[in-house]
C-alpha cells in the first residue's frame, strides 16, 4: 500500500530536527509510515514545493491519503479534490480547533483567513474515514458520523525523552507529575508553575521546546528539552 503523507512542512526525518513542539507527532507519523506500508510519498519537498508525484499518487484508486492538518490551502485544495473524485481514504491526525488555538498562543488569525480555515477543517472533518484526536473532549468541537472511525491518542512522553534523576536527588515523599508539549500558551504555563510552587508533595516536569518561552526552574517545578 502506497500513502500520500500530507504536511505543511517537509517530512522531519530525524528527532534533532525538531525545533517547534507542534513538530513532534508529525515526526512520529513519517517514521511510522515508514515502517508501517509499501512506500510513503511526501506532500513537500525538501525545499517546501509540493511534488508532482504525491499529487499524481492521491488520485490512483488504491492509494491511501494521511493528513496533517493544517498543511496549507494547495495541499487543502488536492486533498478534497481527490476525495470527492476518487472518494479516497483519508486519514487526518490531530484535528482541532486551529483557529483557536491560533488565539491561545496570542496570535490569532485575522477574520477571514481564520473563517477559511474553519471551512477547510469542517470539509476535511466530513471527508474522512478515520479521524485520530489527541484528547476526547474534541468531540464536543463535532459530531462523528456512524461511518467515521475516531481514534483518541494523548500526547505521550517516552523512556528517551524522560530523566531519571540520581537515587541521592529523589524524593520519595513527592508526587510527579508531567507536562508534555509547547511551552507557547500565552501565560498558562506561568500560572501552571505558580500552582505547582503551591503544591509541596507534588513536582512539576516540563518536557518540550521552549520556542523562545522563558521558563523559571524552582524546586519543585524542572524542565527538560525534548
Amino acid at each position: 500500500m502506497n500513502v500520500v503523507f500530507v504536511d505543511l512542512i517537509p517530512p522531519i526525518n530525524h528527532k534533532s530536527d525538531i525545533r517547534m513542539g507542534w513538530a513532534i507527532r508529525r515526526y512520529y507519523a513519517w517514521m511510522t509510515l515508514n515502517k508501517m506500508v509499501d512506500k510513503v510519498v511526501p506532500f513537500k519537498n525538501k525545499n517546501g514545493s509540493s511534488t508532482r508525484e504525491a499529487i499524481i499518487e492521491m488520485f490512483k484508486k488504491d492509494s491511501k491519503i494521511w493528513v496533517e492538518y493544517p498543511c496549507g490551502s494547495v495541499a487543502h485544495f488536492f486533498v478534497l479534490l481527490a476525495s470527492f473524485i476518487r472518494f479516497k481514504k483519508i486519514l487526518i491526525i490531530d484535528v482541532h480547533d486551529f483557529v483557536g488555538q491560533q488565539e491561545d498562543i496570542g496570535v490569532p488569525y485575522p477574520f477571514l483567513k481564520g473563517l477559511r480555515l474553519e471551512i477547510v477543517e469542517r470539509l476535511l472533518l466530513n471527508r474522512a474515514d478515520i479521524i485520530i484526536l489527541p484528547c476526547s473532549g474534541l468531540l464536543d468541537y463535532f459530531i462523528p458520523k456512524k461511518r467515521q472511525k475516531v481514534l483518541i491518542m494523548p500526547a505521550g512522553v517516552g523512556e528517551d525523552e524522560l530523566f531519571v534523576p540520581l537515587p541521592n536527588k529523589i524524593d520519595k515523599g513527592k508526587k510527579i507529575a508531567i507536562y508534555f508539549g509547547s511551552m507557547q500558551r500565552k501565560d498558562a504555563i506561568p500560572k501552571l508553575t505558580d500552582l505547582f510552587l503551591a503544591l509541596e508533595d507534588w513536582e512539576l516536569h516540563l518536557i518540550g521546546h521552549k520556542e523562545g518561552q522563558e521558563l523559571i526552574e524552582e524546586d519543585n517545578v524542572k524542565y527538560r528539552e525534548q
